[in-house]
């Protein structure tokens, strides 16, 4: 059999509560040259049979069960859909998530040779136990729309800057928001699983960076906002994997191949952004936080946690000035940090 055009996929773990919905969403999709990629990281939850009721009325649906928890996180899943996948498009589509009717027609009539990174607008769903704290922090996210208005094309360069202005922050949006040809993991690389809090904002770096981005302005993703989602848990879990994480960023930055491109623009931004000190710096806010940990609160579990970090990346501990847990300066610099 030929391959779809399309490979919908649906990474899962305990997403019972509103895969039936999802599901419905993607099956009623106005354009039906699709799979259904479902790939579970171990659920112990009704997932499987929710998927399973699906598979039977709908034999584009392939689920894919592993047994044993990944513990890779998000990432790990999202490269296994790929490796299971067909089609010459990639859709993800979160198992929280909906996507419009016509989705996948209004993204791919956008498509050709030069346009293989596509992203719509999108809005949220807010469960009505989210927090308002919770909602102000997504309302108040740069967006497509924020950051490149009504445009529905977006060259390299322009990405560059908009990524560059805004470090750390998705403005892109999440994987359902997202439509990405095959080629683009074959050329750039999937998802990084050493990143787990935002691996798809370092992904779509490494793919805009040299390719671009293709908008459709029109809102076709719904993204759903709840406790139990993967964006709750992050919220909830611990913080300083999330720090140590922005550390590697800036590595990439500095260092990886993947990268030059971004890199160089950074040269050329007026000032030029040199990303071996925003490295130094980003690393030295995040020791300093461990460090204040073990001195006010005596807890050390931070401070192993850097120490663990710094024996997979030792030469970013070599780039950083010497200093002394003591030092007055810290209260000072934990108060910058916290402010940025």
């Amino acid at each position: 059999m030929p391959a779809p055009a399309v490979s919908v996929c649906i990474p899962t773990f305990n997403g019972a509560a509103f895969l039936d919905d999802c599901l419905r969403s993607v099956r009623s999709q106005s354009f039906s040259d699709f799979e259904i990629v479902i790939v579970d990281d171990n659920s112990t939850d009704a997932t499987i049979a929710i998927a399973a009721q699906h598979a039977d009325d709908d034999p584009r649906i392939q689920i894919f069960e592993y047994k044993t928890h990944s513990g890779l996180g998000g990432a790990g899943n999202y490269n296994r859909c790929i490796e299971h996948s067909h089609g010459e498009w990639i859709k993800y589509v979160f198992q929280d998530d909906l996507l419009a009717p016509k989705c996948l027609e209004r993204m791919l009539e956008t498509t050709n040779a030069e346009s293989c990174f596509v992203a719509c607008w999108k809005d949220f769903l807010f469960s009505p136990d989210t927090p308002h704290q919770v909602r102000d922090e997504y309302l108040a996210m740069p967006d497509l729309k924020s950051v490149f208005g009504e445009h529905n094309r977006v060259d390299a360069t322009t990405f560059c800057h908009a990524v560059l202005a805004r470090w750390q922050k998705n403005f892109v949006g999440e994987p359902t928001s997202m439509l990405i040809h095959r080629d683009c993991f074959e050329q750039y690389g999937q998802f990084n699983p050493d990143i787990a809090t935002f691996a798809d904002m370092e992904c779509w770096i490494r793919v805009g960076s040299h390719e671009g981005l293709t908008i459709v302005p029109e809102i076709l993703a719904t993204f759903r906002i709840h406790e139990a989602s993967m964006s709750g848990i992050i919220r909830s879990a611990r913080q300083y994997r999330a720090e140590l994480e922005r550390v590697l960023l800036c590595n990439t930055l500095a260092f990886s191949d993947q990268y030059a491109t971004l890199r160089a623009h950074a040269a050329r931004v007026d000032p030029p952004i040199d990303p071996i000190p925003k490295l130094v710096q980003v690393a030295q806010d995040v020791r300093w936080l461990a460090i204040h940990a073990k001195n006010s609160h005596n807890d050390s579990t931070l401070l192993t946690e850097w120490e663990n970090f710094c024996q997979y990346h030792p030469h970013i501990t070599k780039l950083l000035p010497k200093t002394k847990e003591t030092d007055p300066s810290l209260l000072t610099r934990i108060k910058k940090y916290i402010a940025r």
